[in-house]
């Protein structure tokens, strides 16, 4: 069964499409001449950085398929890690939605092109999960399976939702059982990350045309979205002075770089940063400037959300950060620490980085110093 490329670019190479549809190996040179399709390229990249998903209707599938591959080429010779995981989000997206539209057979047959080990069980799984006003009995339908490697890989950021976590899960066999709307959810995951590996595996060459591409994409990227520095230098607006990158406890620390790097964090993983860099007293400002690394960024909401957190909207409740159990039980946790909290870690080690600074500058000169 064939896969719609038009809606899977990233399912075939530039090169195998040529070869399979023109019966030619693509001449990369003649591409990046070609303005119609570097335009639709641009305007695929143009697309993510608006956080808005590339309309392609009305476009050939030649069109579509080579634009992406022209788009991923650009990209990765502009060397942002924030707009490679902007364009893979929007991307996964909008091949989301088609797979969402797919029948069954389509459905597993687009994964398992993706690489996904997916089958139909023998035994359809039904759960009974109410009844209707009249009474009848309403069951959810369990009609795929799905390896266990496989849910595990592409699941784990939404383990914060309890239905996905393995515990809530029926496990036969080494196979997890799915639902069809879940499996293409998991479907935008698969391909999120396929996109992002593309970036990894691509080797360029040096080709003058594509680096004059590839500034005229860099200078689309607004200047907001360059990624942030480091929190080294931040003032606080806290009684905790400044943020020492170096005492933060391993598990912040690790959801801090990959936030800096673009990668897509889970909903966990927001909550547990933004709490616990609350509780230092950072600058909601700060915070939403952090938060624009992400690839599915939408400053209108993390703005609100940020100030929930803080206490400033709804309720007025400030949310506290987790502690180390909640952190475990989560994922979170990445080390052990002998402490109960996170916070307890930073101001542990904020003392020991101090008295270290402390004992080095109460140190007598040396004697060479001396003479």
């Amino acid at each position: 069964m064939k896969v719609d490329f038009s809606r899977y670019p990233f399912l075939v190479s530039l090169n195998d499409y040529m070869v399979a549809v023109h019966k030619y190996i693509v001449d990369l040179d003649s591409l990046l001449e070609n303005k119609s399709i570097v335009n639709l390229a641009v305007k695929r990249i143009e697309s993510a950085i608006k956080g808005r998903i590339f309309d392609g209707r009305g476009l050939s599938t030649d069109d579509l398929v080579i634009s992406f591959h022209i788009a991923v080429l650009l990209i990765k010779k502009v060397n942002s890690r924030w707009l490679q995981s902007r364009f893979a989000n929007f991307e996964a997206e909008r091949s989301y939605r088609f797979l969402q539209e797919e029948d069954q057979r389509s459905l597993m047959n687009v994964l398992r092109v993706s690489g996904v080990n997916v089958d139909k069980p023998r035994k359809e799984l039904r759960i009974l999960v109410g009844y209707t006003k009249g009474g009848r009995e309403v069951y959810d339908a369990y009609d795929f399976i799905i390896a266990f490697q496989g849910y595990v890989r592409y699941t784990r950021r939404f383990w914060g939702e309890g239905k996905w976590k393995l515990v809530n899960r029926l496990v036969s066999g080494g196979f997890v059982y799915i639902r069809q709307d879940e499996l293409a959810r998991l479907g935008k995951e698969v391909f999120y990350v396929k996109i992002m590996g593309m970036f990894d595996e691509i080797e360029l060459v040096p080709i003058q045309t594509l680096e004059s591409l590839a500034d005229k994409v860099k200078q689309l990227i607004p200047e907001k979205y360059v990624e942030t520095s480091g929190l080294g230098g931040l003032s606080l607006t806290g009684k905790t002075g400044k943020v020492v990158v170096e005492a933060l406890p391993p598990c912040i620390k690790r959801i801090y770089n990959a936030m800096l790097k673009g990668d897509n964090l889970s909903h966990h993983e927001r909550f547990a940063i933004a709490t616990f860099l609350l509780a230092l007293g950072v600058d909601t400002e700060y915070l939403v400037n952090l938060f624009r690394n992400l690839p599915d960024f939408n400053e209108k909401i993390t703005r609100y959300q940020i100030e929930h957190l803080a206490g400033k909207r709804g309720s007025g409740r400030k949310y506290s950060p987790y502690n180390c159990e909640s952190m475990r039980s989560r994922g979170l946790c990445v080390a052990e620490c002998g402490v109960k909290h996170p916070l307890t870690y930073y101001f542990s080690e904020l003392r020991k980085l101090k008295k270290e600074k402390d004992r080095e500058k109460t140190q007598p000169a040396s004697s060479e110093t001396r003479r």
